[in-house]
């Protein structure tokens, strides 16, 4: 079911804002200590942990936890699905 939902769901690229600031677009090259010149990241496609791994192998082997928030939303994107209908529960929405 989630696979089929999936191919219904239009890639768009989307940028990573890290708490610091630094925003992250793509996925390193092997060997690359900057963000840039890989694959952009890609909504639908994208996980926390490719994020993660772009950051630090280490790191990504040992999150367990990521929250992920819009600025703005895909035009395909529907909060229902998430269960994001009635708000923010980490913000006691």
């Amino acid at each position: 079911r989630r696979a089929e939902e999936l191919s219904r769901k239009v890639p768009v690229p989307i940028t990573v804002t890290m708490p610091d600031g630094t925003v992250l677009t793509d996925y390193k090259k092997k060997g690359d200590d900057s963000s840039a010149g890989g694959e952009k990241f890609m909504a639908w496609k994208t996980s926390p942990y490719d994020v993660a791994v772009c950051i630090s192998q280490g790191l990504a082997d040992s999150t367990v936890v990521a929250r992920v928030t819009y600025s703005d939303y895909v035009s395909d994107y529907d909060p229902e699905e998430d269960g994001m209908g009635g708000g923010d529960v980490m913000l006691g929405e």
